[in-house]
């Protein structure tokens, strides 16, 4: 999705997002041994809005700001330290849905290649992948 708006600043959020009607936010935590940025539970209200959420999930955010964008190199980043719960991720991808987004803020458009090595671990990790980008003026 492409989309222009205006924003102060160029900037890329690598984001984490599971959602899932059977498995809660707390235990999927606890199995991935992480802390996210923001999490809600099945009819939490979401942010800014008057609509509430249909799955309990979380999201667990990393920004980039070094300019230029490489998504490649900052996906990698992101999941580097995922990969050793490898198996922790496909169990709960069996139940749940887990996804990585690219969400970018540009005047410009941003370098977008994916190695093998990196899709592979992707799909190793049982992560779907969105990109989300957002021309700047």
């Amino acid at each position: 999705m492409i989309s222009k708006i205006n924003s102060p600043g160029e900037r890329l959020i690598v984001r984490l997002k599971f959602e899932s009607d059977l498995v809660s936010p707390e235990a999927s935590c606890q199995v991935l041994d992480l802390v996210p940025t923001r999490a809600w539970e099945l009819g939490d209200l979401r942010p800014n809005s008057k609509m509430r959420y249909k799955r309990s999930g979380w999201v667990l955010d990393r920004e980039f700001t070094d300019r230029p964008f490489d998504l490649g190199t900052c996906l990698e980043k992101f999941i580097e330290p995922f990969k050793e719960k490898a198996d922790e991720f496909r169990r709960l991808a069996d139940s749940s849905q887990l996804q990585v987004s690219l969400i970018i803020y540009s005047a410009t458009s941003p370098s977008v290649f994916f190695d093998r090595e990196l899709l592979q671990w992707l799909v190793q990790l049982g992560l779907n992948l969105d990109i989300d980008m957002y021309m700047t003026e």
